[in-house]
């Protein structure tokens, strides 16, 4: 299986014997108010998290978690069909997340890596 993803002037991928979902987003210079704008779209569990950050760490956390919802997206093969409230994004510990969709488990793990934030899902 693969995941291909690219942003700005980057590309990742993910290979995996198994379904694998992957994201990447180089910082575009969003504007903060646009981003709370498609927060309002997310879990409402998520929202709560966020919207209680402001500047350089909202920032970073939208980005880690935008890209965490693409990679589920991905790993289901429903793309933007999927609607980014229809599942909560949960940390278990540094750098790893997890979710549940339709009963089933997801692992994630996200990190930032020079001026992006890659993200990777797998079904557990």
């Amino acid at each position: 299986y693969v995941s291909l993803s690219h942003s700005g002037d980057w590309v990742a991928a993910a290979l995996s014997d198994r379904p694998v979902g992957m994201d990447i987003q180089q910082d575009s210079g969003m504007r903060e108010s646009a981003m709370r704008g498609i927060l309002g779209k997310f879990h409402v569990h998520e929202q709560k998290k966020l919207e209680e950050l402001e500047g350089t760490a909202f920032r970073d956390a939208f980005y880690r978690w935008w890209t965490m919802k693409e990679s589920v997206m991905k790993l289901t093969g429903k793309g933007l069909g999927l609607a980014l409230n229809s599942f909560a994004v949960q940390p278990v510990e540094e750098g790893w997340y997890a979710a549940v969709l339709d009963g089933r488990g997801i692992r994630l793990h996200s990190r930032m890596w020079e001026d992006c934030w890659m993200s990777c899902a797998q079904w557990e």
